[in-house]
């Protein structure tokens, strides 16, 4: 086999290479992203919550926001717009809210409204 025809056959083969490594690396980036803001938003939303309680809102939203970005850094994984990170977060935040709620209402006791008539056992059973 000459030069020629080596190179005839390695480019093509070189160039779908390339394709096909561009095709798992960067279509899949996309879903990593999610995938990782979806673990990072509920996780920076609960230590937010937890440490800084008292704070305004918006202090606690831009400290949720950084930490997910810090999170990001540290799994290697790019940083999506902030429009993207503040989406992520309101909706862990909608989310533990709604916990949140559900817990409150299954703790509060149960009280019986002051219109039923006392139970019949109560003067002795016997009619």
């Amino acid at each position: 086999m000459t030069a020629a025809q080596l190179i005839q056959v390695l480019i093509p083969t070189i160039g779908a290479l390339i394709v096909y490594l561009y095709h798992l690396i960067f279509y899949h980036l996309p879903q990593k992203q999610q995938e990782a803001l979806d673990r990072f938003a509920p996780r920076a939303v609960g230590m937010v919550q937890q440490v800084y309680g008292g704070a305004l809102s918006e202090d606690k939203k831009a400290t949720a926001i950084t930490m997910v970005k810090t999170l990001m850094k540290e799994a290697h994984l790019p940083l999506p717009s902030d429009a993207a990170i503040s989406t992520f977060i309101e909706d862990a935040v909608y989310a533990m809210k709604q916990v949140n709620a559900q817990i409150s209402v299954t703790t509060k006791p149960a009280t019986a409204p002051s219109s039923f008539p006392a139970p019949q056992w109560k003067d002795g059973g016997a009619q």
